[in-house]
């Protein structure tokens, strides 16, 4: 392996943080949680997490999984299929899917899925990281 790309993935596995990043808080959005991130002391403001269907990062003790974050979201469903729900929209999930959620967006499972194959990384950061202020910031 290329020591670059050696030194690269010694950085990823480094920021591969546990899921106590989020933290449950007692406001709901259409009567799922809402959850917040936490920041790590000395830590960059992003979070790299695997995760699973059975194994969820966050919102395991919800029997719907149903849930949204003030935070936002990058996952990408590495093998498994299924739908997902965002809002009041189902998504079919395949390997490969990419998704993007917004703070505040409700996502869970959609009502009849069998999404337990499912497998992906998430990628979560404050929403404040890529304002347009933020060096590199703008989306536009």
């Amino acid at each position: 392996m290329p020591a670059l790309q050696s030194e690269s993935l010694a950085e990823v596995q480094r920021s591969l943080v546990p899921a106590e990043t989020t933290r449950l808080t007692r406001r709901q959005i259409d009567g799922v949680p809402v959850y917040e991130y936490v920041r790590a002391p000395g830590a960059p403001p992003v979070t790299v997490v695997r995760f699973s269907f059975d194994h969820l990062p966050v919102g395991r003790e919800l029997g719907d999984h149903g849930h949204a974050h003030e935070f936002l979201v990058l996952a990408y469903f590495e093998q498994g299929i299924g739908s997902l729900r965002l809002g009041n929209r189902d998504y079919r999930l395949n390997p490969g899917d990419a998704f993007v959620l917004a703070p505040g967006e409700v996502v869970r499972p959609s009502e009849h899925d069998h999404t337990a194959a499912a497998e992906g990384w998430c990628v979560f950061f404050p929403p404040e990281i890529i304002a347009a202020e933020a060096p590199g910031g703008s989306l536009g």
